[in-house]
């Protein structure tokens, strides 16, 4: 699915990420696990199907 038009994608990735501290991750800390992705990804969703 595009990007509606007028609507920058950057700010889709922003909202996507807004808050993804709280994300599970490897034990280096920094790359997210599997289930650390899927949630991301869950978030970048509805970001996504927020817009107008």
């Amino acid at each position: 699915m595009p990007v509606p038009a007028g609507v920058p994608a950057n700010a889709v990735m922003r909202s996507s990420r807004r808050g993804a501290d709280d994300l599970s991750k490897w034990n280096d800390n920094l790359h997210g696990d599997t289930a650390g992705l899927l949630e991301l990804g869950r978030r970048f969703a509805a970001a996504f199907l927020a817009m107008p």
